[in-house]
């Protein structure tokens, strides 16, 4: 039982140092690829991944990967939604997004809104404006800055992508997969953990 292992798990300082910060209630979706071929995709992908974990910010995931993901039809028409509604961004050198090949990899959507890539994300991390828009202190399409509790705001341009899916118990759930402390180091234990480090084994 998932749940068992989890509550047995969670009295390790190791567990308890690597859970995601429920301050952050923000919905955090990546979009990415794990496919190691795109070399240059895959690592910004990664960067950008790396900085929300040290954060400790539960991510959703998309992989833009063939032959991983997407993995359900809510993240099909997630990306269908984003690139119908203009909100994905092509490479410079493209000049659209017609085909999942022609994403801007990685793209980076808190709360709907798309933040740009992994240097965008490092930016507002330098600028210290990222944990305000992850804690839902300042929206990350106006910059109101008003608490918030929910993915909304009087411009209108905010909203949950993968509302209900990926959640933090999910993430929870997985951390137990591990069957000793040492497998459990080896994991990346949010997030796009099962779909990025996937490809490294």
């Amino acid at each position: 039982n998932h749940f068992r292992r989890f509550s047995s798990m969670l009295r390790t300082s190791r567990v308890e140092e690597l859970l995601p910060d429920e301050g952050y209630i923000a919905e955090v979706v990546l979009i990415v690829t794990s496919l190691g071929a795109k070399r240059q995709q895959h690592m910004a992908s990664r960067r950008a991944a790396d900085l929300l974990e040290i954060k400790r910010c539960h991510y959703k995931v998309i992989d833009v990967n063939k032959d991983t993901g997407p993995n359900t039809d809510a993240e099909k028409a997630c990306l269908v939604a984003l690139k119908d509604g203009g909100k994905l961004k092509a490479p410079e050198d493209s000049g659209d997004a017609e085909t999942a090949d022609a994403f801007h990899l990685p793209q980076v959507f808190i709360d709907g809104h798309n933040m740009g890539d992994d240097t965008d994300l490092q930016n507002l991390e330098d600028d210290g404006l990222l944990t305000d828009i992850l804690t839902r202190n300042k929206c990350p399409s106006c910059d109101k800055a008003e608490q918030r509790t929910e993915a909304t705001c009087a411009c209108g341009n905010l909203r949950e992508l993968l509302a209900g899916l990926q959640s933090l118990q999910d993430q929870y759930e997985y951390v137990c997969m591990g069957d000793d402390e040492e497998d459990m180091e080896t994991r990346f234990l949010w997030g796009a953990g099962r779909t990025l480090e996937a490809q490294q084994e």
